[in-house]
């Protein structure tokens, strides 16, 4: 991977991230507001990650126990969506690779099969939790 390629990947997730958040934080509340999870339309039961954009937007309105309720997985994108464009600009400014190098070393040790298998159990149990949820 390199910084380019890696920078351009995360701007061309970010772009359509922001529009959809922007779209929900704006539509809030209004339950007219299609449901967009592809995997829930075809098998009718929620997908591991759904809830994840109503949990940001609850983040945005300042409802901490409302987000973690919809998805625990909306803090830590929340997070990552949030400081994603400020780290890109600060290593195209600065000519740093920063943010590659968090990425890589990341990878290393996700890549470890007790870390994956942590991590794997995790993404589970909150899939199990969104369909008792019934989200």
């Amino acid at each position: 991977m390199t910084r380019k390629r890696l920078y351009i990947i995360l701007v061309l997730l970010l772009i359509p991230g922001f529009g959809l958040l922007i779209y929900e934080y704006y539509a809030s509340g209004n339950s007219a507001m299609p449901d967009l999870c592809i995997f829930r339309h075809v098998t009718g039961i929620p997908c591991p990650s759904c809830g994840t954009t109503r949990s940001v937007v609850a983040l945005l309105h300042g409802s901490i126990y409302e987000a973690m309720m919809l998805n625990p997985a909306g803090l830590p994108v929340a997070l990552f969506m949030f400081s994603a464009p400020g780290w890109i600009s600060y290593d195209l400014a600065t000519g740093r690779k920063s943010l590659l190098d968090a990425y890589i070393k990341t990878e290393a040790v996700v890549r470890k099969p007790l870390i994956a298998a942590f991590l794997i159990c995790l993404v589970l149990g909150n899939w199990i939790w969104n369909i008792q949820k019934g989200i």
